[in-house]
Protein backbone atom coordinates (compact mmCIF):
# COMPACT_ATOMS: atom_id res chain seq x y z
CA UNK A 1 0.00 0.00 0.00
CA UNK A 2 3.14 2.43 -0.35
CA UNK A 3 2.02 5.26 -2.66
CA UNK A 4 -1.70 5.14 -2.79
CA UNK A 5 -4.51 3.35 -1.23
CA UNK A 6 -5.77 0.33 -2.96
CA UNK A 7 -9.16 1.08 -4.47
CA UNK A 8 -11.54 -0.16 -1.89
CA UNK A 9 -9.77 0.94 0.87
CA UNK A 10 -9.61 4.35 -1.00
CA UNK A 11 -13.36 4.28 -1.78
CA UNK A 12 -14.18 3.79 2.05
CA UNK A 13 -12.46 6.30 3.05
CA UNK A 14 -13.80 8.83 0.78
CA UNK A 15 -17.30 7.76 2.05
CA UNK A 16 -16.43 8.55 5.86
CA UNK A 17 -14.38 11.82 5.03
CA UNK A 18 -17.29 13.21 2.64
CA UNK A 19 -19.90 12.57 5.93
CA UNK A 20 -16.94 14.41 8.55
CA UNK A 21 -16.53 17.50 6.21
CA UNK A 22 -18.09 20.80 7.43
CA UNK A 23 -19.56 22.87 4.55
CA UNK A 24 -17.66 24.65 2.39
CA UNK A 25 -18.00 27.28 0.04
CA UNK A 26 -16.50 26.64 -3.76
CA UNK A 27 -13.59 28.70 -4.52
CA UNK A 28 -10.89 26.29 -5.83
CA UNK A 29 -10.89 25.88 -9.66
CA UNK A 30 -9.80 21.95 -9.30
CA UNK A 31 -9.12 19.62 -9.46
CA UNK A 32 -5.25 21.12 -9.58
CA UNK A 33 -3.19 19.25 -12.03
CA UNK A 34 -0.34 17.10 -11.07
CA UNK A 35 2.53 17.63 -13.42
CA UNK A 36 5.96 16.11 -13.86
CA UNK A 37 8.65 18.89 -13.63
CA UNK A 38 10.94 19.94 -16.06
CA UNK A 39 13.80 20.86 -13.81
CA UNK A 40 16.76 22.78 -13.83
CA UNK A 41 19.76 21.18 -16.68
CA UNK A 42 21.91 19.43 -13.26
CA UNK A 43 19.63 18.10 -11.24
CA UNK A 44 20.40 14.95 -9.84
CA UNK A 45 19.76 11.91 -11.95
CA UNK A 46 17.21 9.93 -10.71
CA UNK A 47 15.24 12.01 -8.38
CA UNK A 48 12.01 12.59 -10.27
CA UNK A 49 10.00 15.32 -8.83
CA UNK A 50 6.03 16.17 -9.79
CA UNK A 51 4.18 19.42 -9.42
CA UNK A 52 0.86 19.64 -7.20
CA UNK A 53 -0.29 23.15 -9.21
CA UNK A 54 -1.93 25.15 -6.19
CA UNK A 55 -0.34 27.98 -8.08
CA UNK A 56 -4.06 27.60 -9.99
CA UNK A 57 -6.49 27.82 -7.52
CA UNK A 58 -8.54 30.38 -8.22
CA UNK A 59 -9.31 33.42 -6.36
CA UNK A 60 -6.69 35.45 -8.04
CA UNK A 61 -4.01 33.12 -7.70
CA UNK A 62 -3.97 32.84 -4.12
CA UNK A 63 -2.53 28.94 -4.01
CA UNK A 64 -3.38 27.20 -0.82
CA UNK A 65 -4.70 30.13 0.85
CA UNK A 66 -7.96 29.89 -1.36
CA UNK A 67 -8.38 25.83 -0.12
CA UNK A 68 -8.59 27.39 3.71
CA UNK A 69 -10.04 30.15 2.94
CA UNK A 70 -13.54 27.38 1.27
CA UNK A 71 -14.19 26.13 5.04
CA UNK A 72 -13.52 29.35 6.54
CA UNK A 73 -16.12 31.43 4.22
CA UNK A 74 -19.08 29.43 4.89
CA UNK A 75 -18.32 29.91 9.27
CA UNK A 76 -18.17 33.50 8.09
CA UNK A 77 -21.88 33.66 6.28
CA UNK A 78 -22.99 31.28 9.13
CA UNK A 79 -22.10 33.97 12.07
CA UNK A 80 -23.20 36.83 9.51
CA UNK A 81 -20.20 39.01 9.59
CA UNK A 82 -20.00 42.10 7.33
CA UNK A 83 -16.13 42.74 7.92
CA UNK A 84 -13.17 40.42 7.81
CA UNK A 85 -10.35 40.88 10.37
CA UNK A 86 -6.24 39.51 9.19
CA UNK A 87 -2.67 39.70 9.62
CA UNK A 88 0.22 39.32 7.52
CA UNK A 89 3.50 40.99 6.03
CA UNK A 90 3.13 43.97 3.75
CA UNK A 91 2.90 41.67 0.59
CA UNK A 92 0.89 38.58 2.17
CA UNK A 93 -0.73 36.43 -0.11
CA UNK A 94 -3.31 35.57 2.41
CA UNK A 95 -4.00 39.08 3.15
CA UNK A 96 -4.74 39.86 -0.37
CA UNK A 97 -6.84 36.78 -1.13
CA UNK A 98 -8.67 37.84 2.02
CA UNK A 99 -9.44 40.81 0.89
CA UNK A 100 -10.60 39.77 -2.33
CA UNK A 101 -12.67 37.62 -0.98
CA UNK A 102 -14.42 39.74 1.36
CA UNK A 103 -15.26 41.75 -1.69
CA UNK A 104 -16.73 38.57 -3.80
CA UNK A 105 -18.90 38.16 -0.68
CA UNK A 106 -20.09 42.04 -0.50
CA UNK A 107 -18.36 42.71 3.00
CA UNK A 108 -15.66 45.00 4.09
CA UNK A 109 -12.07 44.18 5.28
CA UNK A 110 -9.46 45.42 7.43
CA UNK A 111 -6.12 44.10 7.12
CA UNK A 112 -3.62 44.38 9.87
CA UNK A 113 0.16 44.62 7.93
CA UNK A 114 3.66 44.56 9.11
CA UNK A 115 5.33 47.01 6.83
CA UNK A 116 5.59 51.21 6.43
CA UNK A 117 2.63 53.37 5.90
CA UNK A 118 4.90 54.63 2.53
CA UNK A 119 5.30 51.35 0.78
CA UNK A 120 4.67 51.40 -2.53
CA UNK A 121 1.44 49.79 -4.01
CA UNK A 122 3.05 46.84 -5.44
CA UNK A 123 2.09 43.38 -6.25
CA UNK A 124 0.11 42.63 -3.52
CA UNK A 125 -0.48 45.62 -1.47
CA UNK A 126 -1.36 46.99 -4.92
CA UNK A 127 -4.49 44.76 -5.02
CA UNK A 128 -5.50 45.21 -1.23
CA UNK A 129 -6.12 48.71 -2.27
CA UNK A 130 -7.39 48.06 -5.60
CA UNK A 131 -10.15 46.07 -4.06
CA UNK A 132 -10.61 48.90 -0.97
CA UNK A 133 -9.24 46.91 1.82
CA UNK A 134 -8.45 48.97 4.99
CA UNK A 135 -5.26 48.89 5.76
CA UNK A 136 -3.56 49.48 9.17
CA UNK A 137 0.29 49.49 9.36
CA UNK A 138 2.39 47.61 12.42
CA UNK A 139 6.10 47.71 13.12
CA UNK A 140 7.70 44.13 13.46
CA UNK A 141 7.94 44.82 17.18
CA UNK A 142 4.20 45.12 16.97
CA UNK A 143 3.61 42.15 14.97
CA UNK A 144 4.97 40.44 17.66
CA UNK A 145 1.44 40.81 19.32
CA UNK A 146 -0.84 40.92 16.53
CA UNK A 147 -3.54 38.66 17.80
CA UNK A 148 -4.38 41.04 20.08
CA UNK A 149 -4.24 44.00 17.72
CA UNK A 150 -6.76 42.38 15.43
CA UNK A 151 -8.85 42.05 18.95
CA UNK A 152 -8.98 45.49 19.78
CA UNK A 153 -9.44 46.34 16.15
CA UNK A 154 -12.56 43.99 16.28
CA UNK A 155 -14.02 45.78 19.34
CA UNK A 156 -13.80 48.81 17.68
CA UNK A 157 -15.84 48.01 15.09
CA UNK A 158 -17.88 46.11 17.44
CA UNK A 159 -18.92 49.40 19.30
CA UNK A 160 -19.79 50.94 16.31
CA UNK A 161 -22.42 48.14 15.23
CA UNK A 162 -20.49 46.09 12.55
CA UNK A 163 -19.96 42.47 12.95
CA UNK A 164 -15.93 41.49 12.91
CA UNK A 165 -14.82 37.87 12.21
CA UNK A 166 -11.14 37.86 12.41
CA UNK A 167 -9.47 35.23 10.09
CA UNK A 168 -5.69 33.81 11.58
CA UNK A 169 -2.12 34.56 10.23
CA UNK A 170 -2.20 32.14 7.22
CA UNK A 171 -6.15 31.30 7.95
CA UNK A 172 -4.28 28.60 9.68
CA UNK A 173 -7.18 27.75 12.00
CA UNK A 174 -8.73 24.61 12.68
CA UNK A 175 -11.04 25.30 10.01
CA UNK A 176 -8.65 26.11 7.64
CA UNK A 177 -6.78 22.78 8.31
CA UNK A 178 -9.45 21.29 6.41
CA UNK A 179 -8.77 22.38 3.60
CA UNK A 180 -5.59 19.94 2.86
CA UNK A 181 -7.49 17.35 4.38
CA UNK A 182 -9.42 17.45 1.15
CA UNK A 183 -6.76 18.26 -1.22
CA UNK A 184 -5.09 15.16 -0.03
CA UNK A 185 -8.06 13.12 -1.05
CA UNK A 186 -7.72 15.07 -4.39
CA UNK A 187 -3.95 14.24 -4.54
CA UNK A 188 -4.63 10.43 -3.85
CA UNK A 189 -7.07 10.26 -6.52
CA UNK A 190 -5.09 12.44 -8.74
CA UNK A 191 -2.05 10.01 -8.23
CA UNK A 192 -3.86 6.49 -8.35
CA UNK A 193 -5.81 7.28 -11.70
CA UNK A 194 -1.85 8.22 -13.15
CA UNK A 195 -0.27 5.00 -11.32
CA UNK A 196 2.17 7.23 -10.15
CA UNK A 197 3.91 6.20 -5.77
CA UNK A 198 5.58 9.13 -4.19
CA UNK A 199 7.71 8.87 -1.37
CA UNK A 200 7.72 12.41 -0.27
CA UNK A 201 5.44 15.25 -0.15
CA UNK A 202 7.05 18.60 -0.02
CA UNK A 203 5.99 22.18 0.84
CA UNK A 204 6.69 25.23 2.08
CA UNK A 205 5.54 26.32 5.94
CA UNK A 206 4.77 30.12 6.97
CA UNK A 207 1.92 29.67 8.82
CA UNK A 208 1.77 25.47 9.61
CA UNK A 209 -1.80 25.52 8.35
CA UNK A 210 -1.40 23.59 4.97
CA UNK A 211 1.19 21.54 6.49
CA UNK A 212 -0.94 20.29 9.41
CA UNK A 213 -3.84 19.52 6.81
CA UNK A 214 -1.14 17.44 4.49
CA UNK A 215 -0.02 15.49 7.37
CA UNK A 216 -3.25 14.38 9.40
CA UNK A 217 -4.90 13.86 5.55
CA UNK A 218 -1.67 11.46 4.84
CA UNK A 219 -2.50 9.55 8.31
CA UNK A 220 -6.17 9.44 8.04
CA UNK A 221 -5.82 7.92 4.60
CA UNK A 222 -3.27 5.70 5.60
CA UNK A 223 -1.32 7.50 2.78
CA UNK A 224 2.26 6.09 3.71
CA UNK A 225 4.38 8.90 2.57
CA UNK A 226 6.95 11.34 4.20
CA UNK A 227 5.38 14.81 4.52
CA UNK A 228 8.56 17.58 4.65
CA UNK A 229 7.96 21.12 5.38
CA UNK A 230 10.85 24.30 4.93
CA UNK A 231 9.79 26.83 7.28
CA UNK A 232 10.29 30.31 5.85
CA UNK A 233 10.55 32.27 8.69
CA UNK A 234 11.14 31.25 12.63
CA UNK A 235 12.49 28.08 13.33
CA UNK A 236 11.71 24.07 12.82
CA UNK A 237 11.20 24.25 16.62
CA UNK A 238 8.70 26.74 16.46
CA UNK A 239 6.83 25.08 14.02
CA UNK A 240 6.77 21.85 15.46
CA UNK A 241 5.49 23.29 18.63
CA UNK A 242 2.67 25.54 16.50
CA UNK A 243 1.64 22.68 14.40
CA UNK A 244 1.56 20.55 17.08
CA UNK A 245 -0.53 22.47 19.00
CA UNK A 246 -3.01 23.08 16.13
CA UNK A 247 -3.00 19.10 15.15
CA UNK A 248 -4.09 18.83 18.73
CA UNK A 249 -6.65 21.48 18.58
CA UNK A 250 -8.23 20.20 15.31
CA UNK A 251 -8.09 16.36 16.62
CA UNK A 252 -10.06 17.80 20.26
CA UNK A 253 -12.54 20.19 17.98
CA UNK A 254 -13.64 17.54 15.99
CA UNK A 255 -13.26 14.56 18.21
CA UNK A 256 -10.76 12.41 15.98
CA UNK A 257 -9.28 9.66 17.38
CA UNK A 258 -6.17 9.42 15.99
CA UNK A 259 -2.73 8.55 17.24
CA UNK A 260 0.41 11.15 15.85
CA UNK A 261 3.62 9.93 16.12
CA UNK A 262 5.19 13.65 16.45
CA UNK A 263 8.27 12.50 15.81
CA UNK A 264 7.52 11.98 12.01
CA UNK A 265 6.44 15.97 12.04
CA UNK A 266 9.53 16.49 9.39
CA UNK A 267 10.29 20.18 8.91
CA UNK A 268 13.88 21.47 7.44
CA UNK A 269 15.66 24.40 9.00
CA UNK A 270 18.15 26.50 7.36
CA UNK A 271 16.35 28.14 4.35
CA UNK A 272 14.85 31.47 5.78
CA UNK A 273 17.70 32.83 4.01
CA UNK A 274 17.86 37.00 5.01
CA UNK A 275 14.26 36.59 6.81
CA UNK A 276 11.21 36.38 5.97
CA UNK A 277 10.17 37.56 2.28
CA UNK A 278 13.75 38.45 1.84
CA UNK A 279 15.48 36.82 -1.38
CA UNK A 280 18.96 36.16 -1.62
CA UNK A 281 20.87 35.81 -4.71
CA UNK A 282 20.93 31.91 -4.72
CA UNK A 283 16.97 32.05 -4.23
CA UNK A 284 16.89 34.54 -6.99
CA UNK A 285 18.95 32.33 -9.41
CA UNK A 286 16.82 29.38 -9.17
CA UNK A 287 13.63 31.08 -9.38
CA UNK A 288 14.66 32.82 -12.95
CA UNK A 289 16.22 28.80 -13.77
CA UNK A 290 13.55 27.20 -12.97
CA UNK A 291 11.17 29.91 -14.92
CA UNK A 292 13.93 29.77 -18.19
CA UNK A 293 14.20 25.78 -18.00
CA UNK A 294 10.42 24.65 -17.06
CA UNK A 295 8.16 27.96 -17.31
CA UNK A 296 7.20 27.37 -13.90
CA UNK A 297 7.42 30.64 -11.70
CA UNK A 298 8.47 30.53 -7.94
CA UNK A 299 7.51 33.01 -5.41
CA UNK A 300 10.25 34.60 -3.86
CA UNK A 301 8.53 33.94 -0.15
CA UNK A 302 7.63 30.56 0.02
CA UNK A 303 7.70 28.13 -3.05
CA UNK A 304 11.46 29.82 -4.26
CA UNK A 305 13.11 28.47 -0.52
CA UNK A 306 11.32 24.96 -0.33
CA UNK A 307 12.42 24.39 -3.75
CA UNK A 308 16.31 25.54 -3.10
CA UNK A 309 15.61 23.42 0.50
CA UNK A 310 15.16 20.36 -2.23
CA UNK A 311 17.89 21.01 -4.26
CA UNK A 312 20.32 21.70 -1.03
CA UNK A 313 18.89 18.68 0.95
CA UNK A 314 19.26 16.35 -2.28
CA UNK A 315 22.76 17.18 -2.54
CA UNK A 316 23.58 16.78 0.85
CA UNK A 317 22.43 12.79 0.55
CA UNK A 318 19.12 13.62 3.37
CA UNK A 319 16.66 13.45 0.53
CA UNK A 320 17.43 10.32 -1.67
CA UNK A 321 18.81 10.77 -5.25
CA UNK A 322 16.39 8.01 -6.58
CA UNK A 323 13.06 9.68 -4.57
CA UNK A 324 9.55 10.64 -6.53
CA UNK A 325 8.72 14.03 -5.06
CA UNK A 326 5.67 15.74 -5.04
CA UNK A 327 6.26 19.53 -4.49
CA UNK A 328 3.28 21.61 -3.53
CA UNK A 329 2.95 24.63 -6.24
CA UNK A 330 1.36 27.05 -3.75
CA UNK A 331 0.69 30.08 -5.58
CA UNK A 332 2.56 33.79 -4.54
CA UNK A 333 3.96 34.59 -7.94
CA UNK A 334 2.01 38.51 -6.97
CA UNK A 335 5.56 38.62 -4.58
CA UNK A 336 7.66 38.72 -7.62
CA UNK A 337 6.64 42.33 -8.84
CA UNK A 338 8.01 43.99 -5.55
CA UNK A 339 11.22 42.36 -6.53
CA UNK A 340 11.33 43.08 -10.03
CA UNK A 341 14.22 45.21 -9.84
CA UNK A 342 16.51 42.91 -8.15
CA UNK A 343 15.90 40.46 -11.16
CA UNK A 344 16.59 43.22 -13.97
CA UNK A 345 18.32 46.34 -13.01
CA UNK A 346 18.30 49.68 -14.46
CA UNK A 347 20.53 49.88 -17.80
CA UNK A 348 23.35 51.37 -15.50
CA UNK A 349 23.96 48.20 -13.14
CA UNK A 350 23.48 45.45 -15.59
CA UNK A 351 25.97 43.71 -14.67
CA UNK A 352 24.91 42.97 -11.53
CA UNK A 353 21.51 41.11 -12.36
CA UNK A 354 21.21 37.80 -11.36
CA UNK A 355 19.53 36.17 -14.77
CA UNK A 356 22.71 37.21 -16.44
CA UNK A 357 24.45 33.79 -16.56
CA UNK A 358 22.83 31.03 -18.60
CA UNK A 359 20.98 28.58 -16.55
CA UNK A 360 22.85 25.63 -17.02
CA UNK A 361 25.90 27.06 -15.40
CA UNK A 362 24.15 28.20 -11.92
CA UNK A 363 26.07 25.57 -9.51
CA UNK A 364 23.07 25.01 -7.32
CA UNK A 365 24.66 21.53 -6.43
CA UNK A 366 28.72 22.36 -5.58
CA UNK A 367 27.66 24.06 -2.08
CA UNK A 368 29.49 27.26 -3.26
CA UNK A 369 28.10 30.57 -2.83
Amino acid sequence: MEGYLSANLFRLYIILVKVAYPKKASLVTGPTPIEVFQSLPDWPSGLKIFLKRDDLTSLLLSGNKARKLEFIATDIIKKKADTLITCGGIQSNHARATAILATQMGLKSLLVLRGKPDTEAQGNLFLDRLVGAEIKHITPAEYEYVDRIMEEETEKLRQLGRRPYIIPEGASSELGVWGYIKATVEILSQLKKSKIKVDRVVCAIGSGGTYAGLFLGSKVFGWKVRITGFNVCYTADYFKNRIGNLITSFLQKYRWRLKVDWNEVDIVDGYVGDGYARSRPIERDLIAGVARSSGIILDPVYTGKAMLGLVEETRKGTIGPKEKVLFLHTGGIYGLFPIAHLFYPPAADKKTRPGAQPVEKLDLFSGKR
